[in-house]
């Protein structure tokens, strides 16, 4: 396996814990004292997380 490789699977396990922390922050009761705008703001980022995933889930699958 190519290190550009390495890194992209590096990268996808990275940020799916990123995604299951901001997940759990979101759904707990500290997200309660967050701003409207923040909360968006968060949510937004949560959603573009999810969609980088799946495309580095895809980049490793063109690698097998």
């Amino acid at each position: 396996m190519k290190n550009y490789q390495k890194r992209v699977i590096k990268d996808k396990k990275d940020l799916e814990v990123k995604i299951i922390k901001l997940t759990e922050f979101l759904c707990s009761n500290l997200s309660v004292n967050l701003t409207s705008k923040q909360r968006e703001l968060m949510q937004k980022q949560l959603y573009i997380m999810l969609q980088y995933t799946t495309i580095l889930e895809t980049r490793i699958n063109d690698f097998i």
